[in-house]
């Protein structure tokens, strides 16, 4: 055998890669922004040009309605945490599955079973779909003449109107629907920056957040 080979037990032997690391030193957090990265979000809604819309601007919503979303918040994230709970391998009652795992529909964990991985996933998806649907029927609101159905796409057929009255009508649900679901992402951005790591708000803000995006396509549809 060549001087340029060996032998080895293995079929490629011990390999060996060098991957150059460039220094790196994570920065503190800055507290002025969310994990949300809601000032951005913030920045991109506010070109979106809401006024023209018909919408109402984004700003801290009026105590009533700060408390309701409030409520709402530690009702959803109470529940996300029974969900989280419910199924992890750990023995620590205190130890959840991450949110993020939650919201992807997925467990990292290593299973034995895969079989009972696959029910677990499904069950988990199952609470986490009814959550979700519960907190974007909260969402709505009550004292419009017509209500949307969180099941179907708000697309541009559902908004049809015979004359100017029924512009304006359809615009004011909308605003209203729009308000309270700025609401709920404005609590959700609050929490964030209060306490960064806390279980729940971030999928929270995602949904209140993935409403309004729903209602201004409904409203530029409209124009």
């Amino acid at each position: 055998m060549s001087d340029q080979f060996y032998h080895s037990p293995k079929l490629l032997g011990l390999l060996y890669r060098r991957v150059p690391v460039n220094p790196w030193t994570p920065r503190e957090w800055d507290r002025k922004y969310s994990p949300s990265q809601g000032a951005k979000i913030e920045e991109a809604l506010r070109g979106v040009g809401l006024f023209a819309l018909g919408l109402p601007p984004l700003q801290a919503p009026p105590t009533e309605l700060y408390e309701e979303m409030r409520y709402l918040l530690d009702e959803y994230c109470d529940q996300l945490s029974i969900i989280g709970k419910s199924h992890t391998l750990s023995k620590n009652k205190d130890f959840l599955v991450a949110e993020a795992e939650i919201v992807s529909g997925t467990l990292m964990a290593t299973w034995s079973d895969q079989h009972r991985r696959r029910e677990a996933v499904a069950a988990m998806n199952l609470q986490t779909y009814e959550l979700v649907r519960a907190v974007r029927a909260e969402l709505r609101a009550r004292d419009t003449e017509r209500e949307f159905d969180d099941e179907e796409n708000l697309d541009d057929s559902e908004y049809e109107y015979e004359d100017e009255d029924d512009f304006y009508k359809e615009i004011r649900v909308i605003a209203k629907h729009f308000r309270r679901a700025c609401a709920a992402w404005f609590v959700a951005e609050e929490a964030l920056r209060e306490c960064p790591g806390s279980y729940g708000p971030q999928s929270f803000g995602f949904i209140a957040l993935g409403r309004m995006l729903e209602l201004i396509k409904a409203a530029k549809g409209l124009q």
